[in-house]
């Protein structure tokens, strides 16, 4: 297991990376109403693995999740989304060539937004509406010397959103940044469906949003992140993690088979290996005292995923002392909002 001190400090990293300070942006009314506490999640519009090898319709010829920099070409990437500890929607492609790790960033304000074409604008505290961020950084990764380049968006270029059938895409042409480079990039991001036994859904009432209660320990996070990378068929889980960092660490972690899960009630599984859509395994880890606790299979939760949130409702979930001090068994209820 990752220690939980080493990952906070390596999300702040990249943060700090694609600069941005940790100002709350200000967000624009939502696309869509405020989710009632029962609904039916849509179990059409895409695939969970794979993708298209064109995306959406826009006028960019690239090849799906590639990128041109500096009049190379970047085909072989890792595309990887990310809300950050900000709550900023981050897409991301990740290349590598030698020992150069190559990632550009678009962000924006919300996740999965109706088509429109974005306003590229210079690098800010605030993402609203249909503002659009364009970065890239160049690390080394081995041997010395190392070093950090940072590119950003100055002048010149489009982006256009395209949100069609099961596909949403990310169309950067010629984007222009420091030191009169452009950039060209496809984003192809596949929007995750459910099965339709999951699909229903009922809010558990009288649970406060952002508070997590296990055994007689009660938390509030002031760090959520979420973190997926298995949208081009990697067995990685997507990651809710959702912690407190002041007065000893004390984090749940919520993982599951899909990009950012959509609506629908999901089974609680006792592993993260092999999760299926639909399915849900549930780590809690306290630095002090010491103990590690994972999900025993049985029970359920609920997930209500807008534009804006991810919302998931736990009640009564039975965790199961992996190591540690306390008992062999405590109960979890709560909600993680981000």
């Amino acid at each position: 297991m990752k220690n939980p001190i080493t990952r906070i400090i390596a999300i702040v990293a990249v943060a700090s990376g694609i600069i941005f300070s940790c100002k709350k942006k200000d967000d624009p009314a939502p696309d869509n109403s405020t989710p009632s506490t029962t609904g039916s999640a849509s179990t059409t519009g895409g695939t969970t693995t794979g993708g298209s090898t064109t995306g959406g319709t826009t006028g960019n010829n690239l090849q799906a999740n590639s990128f041109t920099y500096n009049n190379r070409a970047f085909t072989n990437t890792t595309l990887t989304l990310q809300k950050d500890i900000y709550g900023v929607n981050n897409f991301q492609l990740d290349a590598l060539s030698g020992d150069t790790i190559y990632k550009l960033n678009v962000r924006l304000a919300k996740y999965l937004p109706t088509s429109f074409t974005g306003n590229l604008i210079l690098a800010t505290n605030t993402i609203t509406g249909t503002d659009v961020w364009v970065g890239l950084t160049r690390t080394t990764k081995s041997p010395a010397p190392f070093y950090n380049d940072i590119r950003y968006f100055t002048t010149g270029g489009s982006v256009v959103i395209v949100k069609q059938g099961g596909n949403f895409t990310i169309d950067c042409s010629n984007v222009g940044m420091n030191n009169s480079l452009t950039i060209s990039s496809k984003m192809v991001f596949n929007i995750p469906v459910i099965p339709s036994a999951n699909a229903n859904y009922t809010v558990p009432t009288s649970i406060p949003d952002n508070q997590i209660t296990i055994g007689a320990s009660t938390f509030t996070a002031n760090q959520k992140t979420i973190n997926s990378n298995n949208s081009n068929g990697s067995s990685d889980p997507t990651r809710f993690e959702f912690t407190q960092t002041t007065g000893g660490i004390k984090s749940c972690e919520f993982y599951f088979a899909q990009n950012y899960p959509p609506s629908g009630t999901y089974t609680v599984v006792n592993s993260q290996t092999g999760l299926l859509a639909g399915q849900v395994y549930i780590k809690y880890v306290n630095s002090s005292p010491l103990e590690q606790y994972g999900s025993l299979a049985g029970g359920s939760i609920t997930v209500v995923t807008d534009q804006d949130d991810v919302s998931i409702t736990t009640q009564n979930i039975t965790m199961n002392k992996t190591f540690g001090q306390g008992s062999q068994t405590l109960t979890l209820s709560g909600n993680a909002k981000h």
